[in-house]
């Protein structure tokens, strides 16, 4: 298997959401399309989450990370744990 098998579970949700609301939409219908494709998954999503940027030692932006879904662990690093 080339990915984790959550790697295609989440892309089948995007894929799910894109076939029932196709294109036109503010990204935020989106977001909250795939929070729920995500949640009848069986992930756990936490989305617009906070992350410090740093350069050189010092903060320099506080950003939102759009999506951090995890099954027993986080499927991807997350910098702010």
């Amino acid at each position: 298997m080339l990915f984790e098998p959550q790697t295609y579970l989440i892309n089948g949700a995007a894929r799910t959401v894109w076939r029932n609301l196709g294109y036109g939409f503010l990204e935020k219908i989106y977001e909250n399309a795939l929070q729920i494709e995500l949640q009848e998954a069986g992930l756990s999503v936490e989305t617009q989450s906070p992350i410090k940027v740093h350069y050189r030692g010092r903060e320099t932006e506080r950003l939102l990370q759009n999506y951090d879904a995890w099954h027993d662990k986080p499927l991807w690093p997350n910098p702010r744990r």
